[in-house]
C-alpha cells in the first residue's frame, strides 16, 4: 500500500496501542491513563468510539498493537460473508467463538501449529476439497492474488457460495463462476469518509460502516478479554521511528513470517 499510494512527507501506518494522555470535555468513555489500541488512517484523528480498551493483565501493549486493522478487517469480512457478529452468536458462553462454523485455513506446513492454536480445526497446504467433501461455501482470501483466487474458486462448493477478499479481486476470474458472490473489504471505510487512494483502492464512503465499527469494537473488546480473540504474535523492537523503515523493507522482501513487527515510539 505504501508503494501504491505514497504521500511524501506524511506518516504511513494504521495500528497502534498506547495510553490516554488527555481527554476533551465531550469524551466520557475514556480517562487519562487508560490503555487503548486501535486503527487510524495516516495522521487523521480517530473518533473516541473507535478505540478498544486494553486490559494489560490479559494482553500486553505490544500484542495490543497487533489488533487494530486486523480486528476491523476480520469483522468486516465475516459480516460480508453473512456470519452473524452479535454477542450471542459468537458463543461467548461455550468458549468457541466460532458461531457454529468449523474454520479451516491454508498456510505453509511450517505454520500449521500456529494457526491451529488460534482455533483452526484444520490447516492445509492447499489440499482442501477432500476434507470439506465439496461443501465449502464461505471463503476469505487474505492474499488476493490471481493464483490464490483460482485456488479459492476451485475449493468452493459446486453449489456456489461467498468469496470475500482483502484487495480488489480479478474481474476475469469472477466471471468464471456466476454462482459465487464476490466482494472485498477495506477497513479504512469505518471512518465514514471516502478513501482517497489511487487506482482500484479508491472507495466512496460506505454508509453505516462507522456505526457498525463502533458496535464491533465493543464486542471485540469482550472477545479479547475472554481469550476468544487473540492478537498475532508480536515481535517487539526498540529504535523508534527511524528503525521502522528497516522493518518495512523486511516486510517488502518477505522476511517477516508468522509474526508482526511492533516498534515502541515516543518513549
Amino acid at each position: 500500500m505504501n508503494d501504491f499510494s505514497p504521500a511524501i512527507g506524511t506518516v504511513g501506518g494504521n495500528d497502534f496501542s498506547g495510553r490516554v494522555v488527555a481527554v476533551g470535555s465531550a469524551v466520557h468513555k475514556w480517562q487519562i491513563g487508560d490503555s487503548i489500541c486501535g486503527f487510524l488512517y495516516g495522521l487523521d484523528p480517530v473518533p473516541g468510539d473507535l478505540f478498544m480498551r486494553v486490559v494489560e493483565d490479559k494482553v500486553g501493549m505490544a500484542e495490543a498493537a497487533c489488533l487494530g486493522a486486523g480486528v476491523v478487517t476480520a469483522g468486516m469480512a465475516l459480516r460480508d460473508l453473512g456470519i452473524s457478529l452479535t454477542e450471542g452468536s459468537m458463543s461467548l458462553r461455550d468458549n468457541t467463538g466460532t458461531s457454529g462454523y468449523s474454520p479451516i485455513t491454508t498456510c505453509s506446513p511450517g505454520h500449521n501449529v500456529l494457526v491451529q492454536s488460534y482455533g483452526a480445526v484444520k490447516a492445509f497446504d492447499y489440499a482442501i476439497r477432500a476434507f470439506t467433501k465439496g461443501e465449502l461455501s464461505l471463503i476469505l482470501d487474505c492474499i488476493t492474488s490471481t493464483e490464490s483466487m483460482k485456488i479459492c474458486y476451485a475449493a468452493m462448493s459446486a453449489r456456489g457460495g461467498r468469496y470475500v477478499a482483502l484487495e480488489p479481486p480479478a474481474t476475469r476470474i469472477q466471471t468464471a463462476r456466476k454462482d459465487v458472490q464476490t466482494g472485498w473489504v477495506m477497513a479504512l471505510t469505518i471512518f465514514g469518509k471516502p478513501v482517497d487512494l489511487k487506482g482500484p483502492f479508491a472507495r466512496d464512503a460506505v454508509p453505516g460502516d462507522y456505526e457498525w465499527a463502533a458496535k464491533w469494537y465493543e464486542l471485540a473488546e469482550k472477545l479479547v478479554e475472554g481469550g476468544l480473540l487473540r492478537p498475532h504474535p508480536a515481535f517487539a523492537r526498540s529504535g523508534g521511528w527511524e528503525d521502522i523503515l528497516e522493518g518495512i523493507e523486511e516486510l517488502r522482501c518477505g522476511l517477516v513470517r508468522g509474526k508482526k513487527l511492533v516498534y515502541a515510539v515516543g518513549e
